[in-house]
């Protein structure tokens, strides 16, 4: 399974009126590699599986919206009509227990928290705790027991 992460996107919009007129600029946000366990918090099993492996691959990709009006409230009318790829930046293979474990900085320690987890990989803290619910499922990681209110973990199989 190949799961494209956008590092880098620039935004292009069409003119509202039909003119010709092109603006392009940069998105601010930055995708990296832990962006995937937003999705895999839906299947999180599979990462136990010895036939799955997914490969992230990391790109700069140019998303082109034209307007339509009242369609898209949320985006005030503007849709996307297609995304580009402009290159490959990196990629990154998880066939393995291993793998998956090398997504852990080293500077957590044996037991750690979502909290500690988020600040050591400089993530947010929901996205750490999909990331801890994850790998615990995938056998990654295992709960050990609970610091004050939060879970506390720790690498399984050390």
């Amino acid at each position: 399974m190949i799961y494209p992460i956008a590092q880098e996107k620039w935004i292009v919009k069409l003119a509202k009126d039909n003119r010709g007129g092109v603006t392009r600029r940069k998105s601010p946000r930055k995708g990296r590699v832990e962006d995937l366990f937003w999705v895999m918090v839906s299947f999180p099993q599979l990462l136990a599986n010895p036939h799955f492996s997914l490969e992230v691959v990391l790109i700069m990709e140019e998303e082109v919206r034209r307007y339509e009006g009242k369609r898209n409230w949320r985006r005030r009318g503007w849709v996307i009509e297609e995304r580009r790829l402009l290159e490959v930046v990196d990629q990154r293979l998880f066939e393995e227990l291993a793998d998956w474990r090398a997504l852990l900085p080293v500077s957590l320690g044996e037991t750690f928290t979502t909290r500690d987890l988020a600040e050591a990989m400089g993530i947010s803290r929901p996205l750490a705790q999909k990331m801890a619910y994850c790998l615990r499922k995938g056998r990654v990681i295992e709960l050990i027991g609970k610091r004050g209110r939060a879970n506390s973990y720790g690498v399984a199989g050390v």
